[in-house]
């Protein structure tokens, strides 16, 4: 008996097909069938195919499935090569996408002074954009330093090799050799002060032991002894700087150690530098010009006197900039005094470079008067007040109400601020927080100039709202800062101490008077002068601690307004991180060749 090969069902007889896997009236088509074999592809019940070798084996398989396995077995490598790819671009992207990230930080951190991070960060940025070569010239630039600072110590200049070194030291602590270099430079630098310090007080110059015991201070901060040191001496022998008789005089508060400065050009309105390193003042004209003087500026030992510029007004002390590289002045270069025609000419706010003498006109063709500038705390702007010039029918010219303008020293462009609301401005000074103006205004014959009171105001320069300080009941002073910026102080009615704060309430001290207006600093703050006009009486030192202890100072001085020599202790210009500097900021050579009259040419 005949069983069919693939479903197991009897066969009748040899060569007939099997009924129940190939009928003869089907065609023998896989994809009728199934995979089973059966019609439908689905079997009988209970019956199973053994396995056919024939039509199991790949090369009894159909065409379509072989050309399906052909094509798998070739796409396969493909695939996985373009996987491959993808992880790759995955990765590089987030390389690219770190690196950026590394080279915007450096960038950041070379913004604020962070070499060392920017170094490493550009390091970390690969060829980011220009990447290397930024991380090749931080390199070349620390290099270069150390180098220098090589040659200054081996030249026994220590103090600039300490300047060279400290911001290496700072931004790559682990720069074995700065780090070296830097003590050996600070050892050394120490017992220089220690002799400087010494050789002063036994000749009595107390600016040179003040500013040795502050550079020593400043090396080593943890020095106590320096510290108390200091702290006595600024409060009973820094000097003060005035003028008498046309004469530059130094003394200290108490009115000891006077010594003359200079007296090769006659001096008026002396002005500290803010690190006291220099001594503006000027030198009446000698000609028929009852406004003009000419600008100097000479050291605390009266050597290297410079004439800085002509046709300055002689009734205002210059002002200095913060970082004691220029100077602000009133110029009276354009000023007709006879007012010929009716037309006065200007009066206008110029700055010179203190360095080259340099002179830039900040206010010609833009106002008829401009003065009582002031600088802000950055050195980047200044702030003046103008005025038109009105003809009257009995003078020649009076001056009309006033603007308050603040002008970009970098682009020149002006603003104009509180248009209107303050028509009477006299006096201006710059807050040290930078955004606010102090305004001292005239109540009484604000156009001539002519008055018995004054008011203060603060002007914030963001919304340009006004505060009331002083109403104008009495007569009130221009507010000086003290050295920190913390605090500012200013005389009402003549007698009356007032001590401003933006953090604290004010308060007053009631004192002896009058005063004269030139309120000024110690060094340390824990003081303030009074200067008294009156040569009967002495001038005072007011302790700012609260006590409110008074000490006298008999200094005499000058008072004439054209010729006046009001005592300072400090810069009236607020400087942060100026009020003792290790480093001259004004570069005027040692051996320059002194000028007592303007450069021929």
């Amino acid at each position: 008996m005949l069983f069919c090969p693939r479903c197991g069902t009897r066969l009748p007889r040899t060569g007939v097909p099997c009924p129940g896997c190939r009928p003869t009236d089907v065609p023998d088509l896989p994809d009728v069938l199934g995979s089973t074999g059966h019609p439908g592809g689905v079997a009988p019940v209970g019956v199973t195919h053994p396995a056919d070798p024939k039509t199991t084996s790949p090369r009894s398989a159909d065409p379509a499935r072989r050309r399906g396995i052909r094509v798998g077995v070739a796409v396969l490598p493909v695939l996985a090569m373009l996987a491959t790819v993808g992880t790759v671009m995955a990765w590089q992207r987030a390389d690219d996408a770190a690196e950026a990230r590394h080279y915007a930080e450096a960038e950041v951190a070379l913004a604020e002074g962070r070499s060392g991070e920017a170094l490493r960060s550009f390091a970390l940025a690969g060829d980011h954009r220009d990447a290397p070569r930024r991380h090749a010239a931080i390199d070349r630039e620390v290099r270069a330093a150390v180098g220098a600072a090589e040659v200054a110590m081996a030249a026994g200049r220590y103090a600039e090799a300490i300047v060279l070194l400290r911001p290496v030291a700072a931004a790559f602590p682990g720069h074995r050799q700065a780090g070296l270099l830097l003590a050996q430079g600070i050892a050394l630098r120490q017992a220089e002060l220690e002799a400087a310090i010494r050789a002063g007080e036994r000749g009595g110059d107390w600016l040179a032991v003040e500013r040795a015991l502050a550079e020593r201070l400043d090396l080593s901060p943890v020095d106590a002894a320096a510290g108390i040191e200091l702290a006595a001496l600024r409060a009973t022998r820094s000097p003060l700087v005035f003028a008498r008789h046309n004469v530059l005089y130094l003394a200290a508060p108490d009115g000891s150690d006077e010594r003359v400065v200079t007296d090769a050009v006659p001096v008026a309105w002396p002005a500290w530098s803010p690190d006291r390193r220099w001594i503006a003042f000027l030198s009446p004209a000698t000609g028929e010009s009852q406004y003009a003087a000419a600008l100097y500026v000479v050291a605390p030992d009266g050597t290297r006197l410079r004439w800085l510029a002509a046709d300055v007004l002689r009734s205002r002390w210059p002002i200095w900039s913060p970082d004691g590289t220029r100077i602000l002045y009133t110029s009276v270069a354009g000023f007709e005094e006879s007012g010929t025609g009716g037309d006065p000419g200007t009066i206008s706010t110029r700055m010179v470079e203190v360095a080259t003498g340099v002179e830039t006109d900040l206010t010609t063709g833009t106002a008829d008067y401009a003065g009582a500038g002031t600088w802000s705390p950055d050195g980047r702007r200044v702030a003046v007040v103008v005025r038109p010039f009105v003809p009257t029918v009995t003078e020649t010219f009076d001056l009309g109400q006033s603007e308050i303008r603040i002008i970009d020293l970098a682009t020149r462009g002006v603003r104009e601020v509180a248009a209107g609301r303050l028509p009477a401005s006299w006096k201006l000074s710059w807050a040290p927080s930078g955004d606010a103006l102090f305004v001292l205004t005239l109540t009484e014959d604000a156009s001539s100039m002519r008055f018995d009171t004054t008011a203060l105001y603060r002007l914030d320069l963001g919304s340009e709202a006004i505060e009331e300080i002083e109403d104008g009941a009495t007569d009130v002073t221009l507010p000086v800062w003290s050295p920190d910026g913390r605090r500012a102080a200013y005389v009402v009615d003549f007698r009356t101490v007032r001590f401003w704060s933006a953090d604290e309430p004010s308060r007053e001290v009631r004192l002896e008077g009058p005063f004269y207006e030139a309120v000024s600093w110690s060094p340390d703050g824990s003081r303030i002068l009074l200067p008294v006009a009156e040569s009967a009486r002495s001038s005072l030192v007011l302790m700012t601690d609260g006590t409110d202890a008074v000490t006298p100072a008999p200094l005499v001085f000058s008072t004439d307004w054209s010729n006046g020599g009001p005592p300072l202790w400090t810069s009236r210009t607020f400087a942060p991180g100026q009020v003792q500097g290790t480093i001259e900021a004004i570069a005027i050579p040692a051996d320059a060749t002194p000028l007592t009259s303007p450069p021929p040419g």
